[in-house]
């Protein structure tokens, strides 16, 4: 990991000499941000009466030498007045730095989806594998290292953690006498062959320690790897996946897709979790002009019981929301309707006993606020 490290240094260091004699012009700044603000009566938001304010905001410079490497600089922060952690008031982010040419791309800094993840999801597996909880790690805000590319129609990545999300240091384990060190390494590949799609990726054991969780038995016990694929076979997409997840659990899972011709498609999988967790899950889609059905359940013997269900209809400016969740976490009901007031704004108004829904992301309780893009 050092020599990587090292050769991705020197590349990065011979890159901006060449940039510095470029005759190309830094490009001016390019703004973009994000404004909520208004009421919610949920847990989340215990100060301010229920007022809040929450806001992103992130900038980035670019600038393409004459050799077509391109090179960015970014930075962003948020503002939460009325959350119900620390004080109410939350700054925080880092910048982030990437060069990227038609041979990939290298990212320090925020990285949107680490390398596993990242080809993990090029295929539409994800319900294949319900039989275990737990996979790939998701990027919660983490100092990192990222690279990608494409070689022969295959794309390939590598992720190391080399931070917390405050500029420390990231940590191979959260026990005493901890070492300070990279954390870890992700990777992953995928593309197609004959006919197939497929994923493979890899996640060393300590890639997701550390000062990451608050709960020393969060941490990673075993490498977390799968191979997944998939293909189209008589007007229906058929998947299999094979997953072990960080505590060492493995499970196999087959699923299948079939749309029909009116707007409505049927789903269905199966899988064999590790100790007898066997499970299997089912969906019922319909999506016709302004109205959207779905409904699915799952039965796994470790994990119990899920059902939800959900609709939406579009009228005009408004998109009215509705459905039903429940299982071992989560039982309850929403409804809500977003209104759109002109480009980049909306007014969300929503009743939530669940957060998350298939729709958008509703606060849970009585909510009313306004968003804007800029």
């Amino acid at each position: 990991m050092k020599n990587v490290l090292l050769a991705t240094t020197a590349l990065l260091a011979g890159s901006i000499a060449g940039m510095a004699q470029a005759e190309d012009v830094l490009s001016g700044a390019v703004w973009t941000g994000n404004v909520e603000a208004g009421y919610s009566d949920g847990d989340h938001f215990n100060v301010n009466g229920g007022g809040f304010i929450d806001a992103s905001f992130s900038f980035a410079f670019t600038r393409t030498t004459d050799t077509g490497i391109t090179f960015g600089l970014g930075w962003g922060f948020d503002y939460d007045s009325g959350n119900a952690t620390g004080d109410g008031v939350d700054f925080g982010g880092f910048p982030t730095f990437f060069a990227e040419s038609s041979a990939g791309k290298v990212i320090i800094g925020d990285v949107d989806d680490f390398a596993a993840e990242r080809n993990w999801n090029t295929i539409n597996i994800a319900d294949f594998f319900d039989a275990l909880d737990g996979d790939f790690f998701d990027e919660d805000g983490e100092f990192a290292l990222d690279v990608s590319g494409t070689y022969g129609g295959y794309t390939f990545g590598v992720s190391s953690i080399i931070g917390d999300g405050d500029g420390g240091p990231a940590y191979v384990n959260n026990l005493p006498g901890g070492t300070n060190s990279l954390g870890g390494l992700s990777y992953g590949m995928s593309g197609a062959w004959g006919g197939f799609s497929f994923a493979v990726a890899y996640e060393e054991e300590s890639f997701d320690d550390g000062l990451f969780f608050a709960d020393p038995a969060d941490a990673s016990t075993d490498d977390t790897y799968g191979i997944g694929a998939q293909t189209e076979f008589g007007g229906a997409t058929i998947g299999l996946a094979y997953l072990q997840n960080k505590y060492g659990q493995v499970s196999t899972s087959i699923g299948g897709f079939y749309t029909f011709g009116n707007g409505f498609s049927l789903g269905a999988f199966y899988g064999w979790g590790e100790d007898g967790n066997d499970g299997f899950g089912v969906t019922a889609e319909y999506a016709q002009d302004a109205l959207a059905l779905k409904i699915a359940y799952r039965d796994f013997e470790d994990t119990g019981e899920r059902t939800r269900i959900s609709g939406e209809y579009t009228w005009d400016v408004a998109t009215f929301y509705a459905g039903y969740s429940t299982d071992e976490v989560e039982d309850g009901n929403y409804a809500g309707v977003v209104l759109g007031i002109g480009d980049n704004a909306t007014f969300t108004l929503s009743w939530a006993e669940v957060d998350e829904a298939w729709g958008p992301e509703f606060y849970d309780g009585t909510s009313a606020y306004l968003t804007v893009d800029f």
